[in-house]
């Protein structure tokens, strides 16, 4: 019996609550895309959640998750399952993520030289080059989109710092609607993780977050 993982996505409406079923969230790392999650605990506690943050529910005293904000709250977890059928085709494939962007020259000079990271290019596409041998593809699309979501994270020891190294290099910090907790730099303080959002040339979002 082989070991997967099991995805799902919950949206929580402005104003809406759902109960906590701790059996639904066991051993499930959980991701907020977007909007607030407000947690309702049996303590009286009510800790909030922006978009990025990380959280790991199980054993916590949790009753009610809350959508404070004004906008739909999107969560995804991820969990592991378990299934028959030995193990599964791509258990020991060492798999990369890739993203696509309207512009390779610009995208080169941003990761490059306005990030610090390590960039190849090969036929057309980048590749970065992130610590702890996790290469990331970049593919040009000329009708691209940016996605939603944050799609890449770089955690910092000193947020505040690497906030202002960025806008000394003539990047701009996200504010989203709905969202109350940034502060003049744009870091998010509304609960989780210090964490500030930016876009790259092509309009896809990253963030730096404070590392604990």
């Amino acid at each position: 019996m082989a070991t997967g993982f099991r995805r799902r996505k919950v949206v929580i409406p402005p104003g809406g609550r759902r109960c906590f079923d701790e059996d639904e969230w066991a051993d499930a790392l959980v991701c907020v895309e977007s909007g607030v999650v407000e947690l309702v605990c049996s303590t009286g506690e009510a800790p909030r959640y922006g978009r990025g943050a990380l959280l790991w529910l199980t054993g916590l005293p949790v009753e009610v998750l809350c959508n404070p904000g004004r906008v739909d709250a999107v969560v995804h977890a991820v969990s592991r399952f378990r299934f028959e059928g030995g193990e599964p085709m791509f258990a020991d494939t060492k798999a990369f993520s890739g993203f696509a962007v309207d512009d390779i020259p610009a995208a080169k000079r941003f990761y490059g030289e306005t990030l610090g990271l390590v960039v190849s290019e090969e036929h057309g596409m980048l590749t970065l080059h992130l610590a702890g041998d996790r290469p990331t593809l970049v593919y040009p699309k000329p009708n691209h989109v940016p996605a939603s979501f944050t799609i890449l994270n770089f955690p910092v020891p000193d947020i505040e710092r690497a906030v202002d190294e960025l806008a000394a290099k003539g990047v701009e910090f996200q504010r989203y609607e709905g969202m109350d907790g940034f502060d003049e730099r744009g870091v998010f303080r509304g609960g989780g993780p210090l964490i500030a959002w930016f876009t790259d040339p092509a309009g896809n979002v990253l963030s730096v977050l404070q590392e604990d």
